[in-house]
């Protein structure tokens, strides 16, 4: 069992987090795929998605978001589901930050 991260220490970028977020978004509503959709959307390689999930991953603490060798079936893990309930309102949050200091 892997400690909880600590929220003072984990450090994840934006994009990061909304890539990592969009793609177990899109798994917790059944659709496959997701890691090419949100590549696609983001007009990106799928491979710099891959690193962003896992990015996310190991700054939560290591536990993984898809069941092992799922990915492609698009098949969350409790861990992933609770991350995309948690994550709705703190995307939200950072996103109304983020247009609070852009009018100044």
């Amino acid at each position: 069992m892997h400690p909880p991260p600590d929220w003072q220490t984990v450090r994840i970028s934006h994009l990061d987090m909304t890539m990592a977020w969009a793609v177990c978004a899109d798994a917790a509503m059944g659709q496959k795929g997701s890691i090419s959709r949100v590549a696609a959307r983001y007009e990106i390689l799928a491979s710099i998605v891959q690193k962003a999930l896992n990015r996310v991953e190991a700054a939560m603490g290591g536990q993984p978001f898809f069941v092992v060798g799922m990915k492609r079936t698009a098949r969350l893990t409790e861990h992933g589901h609770r991350f995309v309930e948690r994550s709705n309102s703190l995307l939200d949050a950072w996103g109304a930050t983020l247009s609070v200091a852009s009018l100044t």
